[in-house]
């Protein structure tokens, strides 16, 4: 396993690697996060979740465009974190759009589409420790009168909020069932396919 983690951090690592190399690092993110124990992938997470991480910022700066105005200032912050690998030229790069971006884009959601998907018992650094990034939802009604929300809102409810504000007409809503991943979709076409992806996960997951 140390081998391989090395690897797949040499093959993010290169200058050279773009979105083809790194949807083929997710799936093997899959591969692995399936085929070995929990006590094997210890040391995999810091990598899988910043990668994550680096996936859901670059859909969000996509889709927010010059519509940057939308998004808070502690958001901004984390969207200007982006990493070299993932930055894009002038805010909405044409490159983004493109079919290798695409694959990308989707082999980071079916990764954690099949994270989420899986028992707590079989990834629990995950589920105990990271899960909020990503899922957790703040409900509003659970404060109390003057009080204020956090500044952090997760990737998945913003992504969930852009693709609802920009899509011409609601995609259909998937059916989750537990234990099964939501995406079944080998390729896509525009981000805005994934609509039903982050609308389901954000509701599912809302608390």
């Amino acid at each position: 396993m140390p081998d391989i983690q090395e690897r797949l951090s040499d093959c993010l690592r290169m200058p050279q690697a773009g979105p083809t190399l790194h949807a083929q690092v997710f799936l093997c993110f899959r591969v692995l996060l399936l085929r070995m124990s929990a006590h094997h992938v210890t040391s995999l997470w810091p990598v899988v979740i910043s990668e994550l991480v680096q996936a859901m910022m670059h859909m969000e700066h996509q889709l927010a465009g010059d519509r940057d105005n939308c998004l808070n200032n502690s958001q901004l912050r984390l969207l200007s974190g982006l990493d070299a690998a993932w930055a894009l030229d002038d805010g909405l790069s044409p490159s983004s759009g493109q079919p290798a971006w695409l694959s990308l884009q989707l082999a980071a959601c079916k990764l954690l589409d099949l994270i989420l998907a899986v028992p707590a018992s079989t990834l629990p650094q995950f589920k105990m420790y990271r899960c909020w990034a990503f899922v957790a939802a703040f409900e509003n009604n659970h404060l109390g009168p003057g009080q204020q929300g956090p500044d952090f809102v997760p990737h998945v409810v913003r992504l969930s909020r852009l693709l609802d504000n920009q899509a011409p007409e609601s995609m259909p809503s998937m059916d989750a069932c537990p234990g099964d991943p939501l995406l079944r979709q080998s390729s896509i076409q525009s981000l805005h396919q994934l609509q039903g992806f982050f609308s389901a996960l954000a509701s599912i997951w809302r608390t």
